[in-house]
């Protein structure tokens, strides 16, 4: 059966089972809207998915003096 909120699935599994802490997970939904939090995080992503996926770094210059990332995956480009 599907919850819909997988990400808290996703933690909670990771505390019990990989940590093994016995904390339970409490979520409380905020729709977008009537988060400033979440809507940053929402441009922020964008910003992000931007550059990596369709070559627009416009945006992630803006804000790339206040980031550091690590490239985790990475593919490799095929010749033809």
């Amino acid at each position: 059966m599907e919850s819909g909120h997988s990400l808290p699935d996703y933690l909670q599994t990771i505390l019990w089972f990989h940590v093994r802490c016995t904390t339970t997970l409490r979520m409380t939904p905020i729709e977008s809207g009537e988060s400033y939090g979440i809507q940053f995080a929402d441009m922020l992503a964008g910003a992000v998915q931007a550059a990596f996926e369709d070559s627009n770094y416009e945006y992630l210059a803006l804000i790339a003096p206040f980031l550091s990332h690590s490239r985790l995956y990475f593919r490799e480009e095929q010749e033809d």
